[in-house]
């Protein structure tokens, strides 16, 4: 379980013992469920939790209200049938405090157990003598790799994930576990696709329309297979669901607060008239950019004293004394985001999934009505 889930269940449960009835534990539970998604830059797993619990709240509501066979699917087919509006006012913190925290335990193990269970399909995915295809460093990946070699034997191609080089670590792992693995640069992905049988990578958000964020290379690689017809798989955690779209919201990790001033990084200059066909006069403008004043040099060598051994995300800017410059923004993402129609199945705790399943899913895992709330948490 991610250490940041870890966090949100320490939080949570802390808050549980105040209020009095069911109403306001659900209120209270909103509030900070807010807090915590603003507050995590990784505000997936946080946002997922949270809306767990408050699923996990509302179903305990329904047993007392409803009695242990309460329907807890709204039905939206026929709305003679539905439940209408549920009266947590009237649930009392004793009757259902107990009930409560044993179902988030019992999330709790399951968040636990996901890897285990992901893993446990690798023996009907992957087959002997064939060539994989992973992108940087997952443990889950690795994990499913490492009970698939317990059956078969086959080929492991990492891409480095340049410029932190995270599939370095991933070659080194898959070696020590006895498996053939080849690192290739991130630029060698098309080229050597058509020989690959199946890509497997991980993600770090997937979105009820199948759209992913992933670490970057991850669309690259996954637009080569869709090219080339091969079978894409995507190790996915029960935490990483977010029942809300990407376009829904902007987060303020993804976009830059201020872009830069276009004119200053300009100097136009004003050439004589030409005519043109028509023998009218045309302004002739050309543009050209200032000189850099911070040479970027990819190849400079790190040293471990140096500050860029222990943030690798600035290998590109060299170890000597430089001039900063307020026009220069140099921007290098971890994460990117992938459309929809790019992989073809979802490895979940609960089996091999295709994207149209993932509606399924959400539904299963969250109430309409937090997810509604939830929108105006970020």
């Amino acid at each position: 379980m991610a250490p940041v889930v870890s966090s949100v269940f320490s939080y949570l449960n802390d808050k549980l013992t105040l209020p009095s009835t069911h109403r306001e534990l659900i209120n209270l539970i909103n509030d900070k469920g807010c807090i915590l998604t603003n507050c995590s830059e990784l505000e997936t797993p946080a946002l997922n939790v949270t809306l767990r619990i408050l699923k996990i709240i509302r179903e305990e509501a329904l047993k007392v209200l409803n009695g242990p066979q309460a329907d807890f699917e709204e039905n939206l087919t026929n709305r003679l049938f539905s439940v209408g509006e549920i009266k947590y006012w009237q649930v009392t913190r004793e009757s259902v405090f107990e009930s409560i925290l044993a179902a988030i335990d019992e999330l709790k193990r399951e968040l636990r157990s996901s890897s285990e269970s992901i893993s446990a399909l690798a023996t009907n995915l992957v087959h002997s003598d064939e060539l994989l295809l992973t992108v940087g460093y997952s443990k889950s990946v690795l994990k499913f790799l490492s009970t698939a070699k317990s059956v078969h034997a086959f080929t492991v191609i990492v891409t480095e994930s340049f410029p932190n080089n995270e599939g370095h670590h991933m070659a080194q792992e898959l070696s020590k576990l006895g498996i053939a693995t080849i690192l290739v640069p991130d630029s060698h992905v098309f080229a050597l696709m058509p020989r690959v049988n199946r890509v497997i990578v991980s993600c770090d958000a997937v979105y009820p329309d199948g759209s992913l964020r992933a670490i970057t290379g991850t669309h690259s690689c996954l637009l080569a297979a869709k090219r080339f017809s091969v079978p894409s798989y995507v190790c996915l955690s029960p935490h990483k669901l977010s029942p809300i779209n990407k376009h829904s919201y902007l987060s303020k990790f993804d976009a830059p607060s201020s872009e830069p001033d276009l004119e200053k990084l300009t100097i136009k200059d004003e050439k004589p008239s030409k005519k043109n066909k028509k023998g009218k006069k045309k302004e002739v403008v050309e543009s050209k950019v200032e000189e850099p004043k911070v040479a970027l040099n990819p190849t400079q060598p790190v040293l471990e004293t140096c500050p860029d051994y222990q943030h690798p995300d600035r290998k590109i800017l060299p170890l000597e004394p430089i001039t900063h410059s307020d026009l220069v923004r140099v921007w290098a993402p971890k994460f990117e985001y992938i459309p929809p129609g790019q992989t073809n199945l979802f490895l979940t705790s609960t089996g091999a999934h295709p994207p149209s399943y993932l509606y399924a899913l959400f539904r299963e895992f969250f109430h309409p009505n937090d997810v509604t709330n939830a929108l105006n948490w970020i």
